[in-house]
């Protein structure tokens, strides 16, 4: 497995890094693409497994797979602590995909004929 740089939050620097990373230009770093696809392949080949092992190399936490499971309460408090116009945002997002999606359905129908010959699409 390849080493991977881990920075550390510091929300002292929060206007700072966002800045950063508004004005960073983008990049084809193959290094870092080559490092991403292989964490990709271990999530799906080892699934829960990997993804405790990198959450422990990455951010230091030491988790258990019921860790990982988020209840009911806890996406309730989320929901609750969100800014009243981004949960809007959402809403209208959300909304906005359903209707493009729902207008990709294919219609089908299926009717039989005098002769009873079955008829669709």
């Amino acid at each position: 497995m390849r080493t991977v740089e881990v920075t550390r939050w510091d929300p002292t620097r929060r206007d700072e890094v966002l800045q950063e990373l508004r004005t960073r230009q983008g990049s084809s770093d193959s290094k870092t693409e080559d490092i991403v696809r292989e964490i990709i392949q271990e999530v799906r080949n080892r699934g829960d497994e990997a993804v405790l092992s990198y959450t422990a190399t990455f951010d230091g936490a030491t988790l258990t797979p019921a860790d990982l499971k988020v209840t009911e309460e806890e996406m309730e408090a989320a929901w609750q602590a969100v800014d009243e116009a981004y949960k809007k945002s959402l809403e209208k997002a959300c909304g906005m995909i359903r209707a493009f999606h729902e207008k990709q359905r294919q219609s089908s129908w299926v009717d039989t004929s005098s002769d009873g010959i079955w008829l669709g699409q």
